[in-house]
């Protein structure tokens, strides 16, 4: 469906179809279409909304209050659905958004989210002021039970667990609420920190370098959402409000946005894989044929990349980061390794996978096309043209500067068509099973 993307440097409101889960193609971005729906088939129309785009732009911090206003003015305006943002909506988006924070259901207690949604009433007639004070006031909580669970894990870290006792954790928040009281917060936590040594006393790590390891994963984790700026709140935030109203619809930060654009021009540098995130895991969904990953052979499909090791053997966990953080630490100059630290999908264990970056070319992304002969029912000799339009693609920035060999599905296909009157092809099927979305002016 639709993009959302508010810069507060500039003040704009951009928007552009993408037809999708929060994912990674290509590989920041999984784009999936659901079934019968075409990629357009909702959002926004129109190209963008350039607000005072000649005047100098104001402080960051009060284009900021402008954003969330102009997300929820660009969703009743120009989504196919025309929706109402109001209070109705207010305890939906506080649980969303909630989720999103937490999605393991392991920080926040099962006080603190009652107390949020009690008090979620107003948060929607806040954001159409600029007053996100409400996102704020629960990410301030979450980062003080996110310390808490850091100190949690470092104090468990240093009691020998019982691996003869028969027990188990559960996988699937949908599954258990969140801890009732504080013992059993610990409770959940100890099994969480028993299970990651479990793993690897697996993987035959000495104990020692185990809880030394484990203690950098759990500080570099901490430390990660003590360092989240504004913008990064905001796209949480926001995003949690538009994926009610239609799951394809998401608010992106300046810096998502960067990164999104660069994956329509079917090129880029690195493993050649698509993830998506899921629980908190960034979880492969693609390999990319040709691309590293894909000649290496290892890595597959719903296999989750949960850290990057360097060249000391250290391990940054990759686990609840944002998906846009963990593609940037796979993706690189061609010719520059990366280990990543996988768990394989089938049987849960922790591998190392050493890859070469390289440059990536999505040609499968492109347009093809096909001349297939047929009869009709009167028997006479047919040419179908088929053009397999995988997503709305292109260079935007070559488009700009007039570049005759810019990428752009729209030239694609274009050729195709010009070629398939040159061979006389009768009838044209444009096949847009694979489309997940793109750019609405290519579409």
């Amino acid at each position: 469906m639709d993009w959302i993307q508010v810069d507060p440097r500039n003040v704009n409101v951009e928007k552009k179809t993408r037809n999708g889960r929060k994912a990674d193609h290509m590989p920041q971005f999984s784009l999936r279409r659901p079934g019968g729906v075409l990629a357009l088939a909702g959002g926004f129309v129109g190209l963008a909304v350039l607000l005072a785009a000649q005047a100098p732009a104001p402080p960051v911090q009060d284009a900021e209050k402008l954003v969330p206003k102009l997300v929820v003015q660009a969703i009743e305006d120009e989504h196919l659905a025309h929706p109402r943002i109001n209070g109705d909506l207010a305890k939906e988006w506080c649980k969303n958004f909630v989720e999103t924070l937490d999605p393991q259901k392991v920080y926040f207690l099962k006080k603190d989210v009652d107390e949020f949604l009690a008090a979620s009433g107003p948060m929607v007639d806040e954001a159409k002021k600029g007053d996100v004070s409400f996102a704020r006031k629960v990410f301030d909580r979450f980062l003080e039970r996110h310390k808490q669970a850091y100190e949690t894990q470092l104090d468990l870290l240093k009691q020998t667990p019982d691996f003869n006792v028969d027990e188990s954790i559960a996988d699937d928040p949908k599954t258990y609420d969140y801890p009732a009281d504080q013992k059993e917060y610990r409770d959940r936590w100890r099994k969480r920190v028993k299970l990651d040594l479990l793993r690897e006393k697996v993987d035959k790590v000495d104990t020692k370098e185990a809880i030394d390891k484990l203690t950098r994963r759990y500080r570099e984790r901490n430390k990660f959402w003590n360092q989240m700026d504004s913008s990064d709140l905001l796209e949480i935030y926001l995003t949690s409000l538009t994926t009610i109203i239609d799951p394809h619809t998401n608010y992106m930060s300046g810096r998502t946005w960067e990164d999104f654009m660069q994956t329509l021009r079917l090129e880029l540098e690195g493993i050649g894989a698509s993830l998506a995130s899921e629980d908190g895991f960034a979880v492969v969904k693609e390999i990319i044929p040709g691309a590293p990953a894909d000649k290496d052979g290892r890595l597959q499909p719903e296999d989750k990349i949960i850290g990057i090791k360097n060249e000391k053997g250290d391990v940054t966990d990759l686990v609840e980061r944002r998906l846009g953080d963990v593609v940037r630490y796979i993706r690189g100059a061609r010719g520059t390794v990366v280990r990543l630290v996988v768990e394989k999908a089938k049987t849960k264990e922790h591998v190392v996978y050493e890859l070469t970056r390289d440059k990536v070319e999505l040609k499968d992304s492109h347009a093809k096309s096909q001349i297939v002969e047929t009869k009709g029912d009167d028997g006479k000799a047919l040419k179908i043209g088929v053009i397999d339009l995988p997503s709305f693609y292109a260079d935007t920035e070559a488009l700009r500067r007039g570049d005759d060999k810019a990428t752009s599905a729209t030239q694609d296909c274009r050729d195709i068509l010009d070629e398939f009157k040159k061979k006389g092809v009768d009838a044209v099927l444009i096949d847009l099973r694979r489309n997940g979305g793109g750019l609405l002016r290519e579409a």
